[in-house]
């Protein structure tokens, strides 16, 4: 047995073993830590190890449950904006049916990396849509995107009874596990719609991605996108203006001053079950870029919220 091997055995007496220096296992320690904290968001699907599978409920009408709505906007890097958008789509396709239908929609008319994937998504029951409309006495940006987004939801002859906003780096996480977590917001939401009369609302990710909004409540969130986005603002001079995902979580709430609806109880994941993997690829070049932020498995940011019921994951 080695002079090592035999200094750290556990019948040696305390005095008798060699200590490990004060600044090296310091930094052991913070390694270690550091590693640990990193590797939680990606732990998902091993914290539901364990899970009695789910049904979608089915719809009231005849009409689909769920519409999944990817919204694109074009990036500098062509390729890496493909990839994103393929692999945010992929994690969606293993969970369309006859209830639940997938959607991409760009109001931007110069997204080539749109027009490519569209072509290898050609045989995929995937719904693309580019918007032509042109809008001069509006600002182009988020606002204008999701009203126009809503709009066309509105106008087509079918649309499902609720739909789900996804930016499209914002992927589903967990894999079955994290979709059965949608299919449980889906059964309380539904319970609700049909046994109070109240349309309230999920949200399964961060910011604008993961919203599950009933389609009643698109006219009023279409009109407060278009309001926001309009150059003539007829918003009140001392209003503060949020981004459009705070415009629609508040409304979602039931908070907003514009947003006369009644709101129920907004249905939350205890965790994030869509990951975020555009962060270093942004579509806004005044955005800050950031690797990790917003990542599968975090802790939903309304946890803790008086204002919402957690589903818990």
């Amino acid at each position: 047995m080695s002079s090592d091997r035999i200094a750290q055995h556990p019948m040696l007496l305390d005095a008798q073993k060699h200590t490990t220096p004060p600044k090296l296992r310091a930094i052991i320690g913070t390694t270690m830590l550091a590693l640990f904290v990193i590797s939680l968001p990606y732990g998902i699907q091993h914290q539901m190890a364990t899970f009695t599978p789910t049904d979608m409920p089915p719809s009231q009408s005849t009409s689909p449950l769920l519409e999944i709505l990817i919204l694109s906007f074009p990036r500098p890097d062509v390729e890496a904006s493909k990839e994103i958008m393929a692999t945010t789509i992929n994690s969606y396709l293993p969970y369309i049916d006859s209830n639940v239908t997938l959607s991409v929609f760009t109001h931007s008319t110069t997204h080539t990396a749109f027009v490519d994937v569209r072509k290898s998504f050609a045989s995929a029951n995937v719904t693309f849509y580019t918007d032509t409309d042109q809008h001069p006495d509006h600002w182009s940006g988020q606002y204008l995107h999701i009203a126009e987004a809503f709009r066309w939801v509105l106008e087509r002859p079918t649309y499902a009874e609720w739909v789900m906003l996804v930016e499209d780096d914002f992927p589903i996480c967990g894999g079955d596990r994290g979709w059965d977590a949608v299919k449980r917001v889906m059964q309380i939401l539904e319970a609700r719609s049909a046994g109070q009369g109240i349309k309230p609302g999920g949200f399964i990710g961060t910011g604008g991605s993961g919203l599950i909004i009933h389609r009643t409540m698109l006219p009023i969130l279409t009109f407060l996108m278009r309001t926001h986005a309009e150059i003539a603002s007829k918003l009140p001079p001392a209003s503060v203006r949020r981004p459009a995902d705070l415009v629609m979580q508040d409304c979602l709430l039931g908070t907003d001053p514009l947003c006369t609806q009644e709101a129920g109880k907004l249905v939350i994941t205890s965790r994030l079950i869509m990951d975020h993997i555009g962060g270093m690829v942004t579509t806004n070049k005044n955005k800050a870029l950031n690797s990790d932020k917003w990542r599968c498995g975090w802790r939903h940011p309304f946890h803790g919220n008086t204002q919402v019921e957690v589903v818990v994951i």
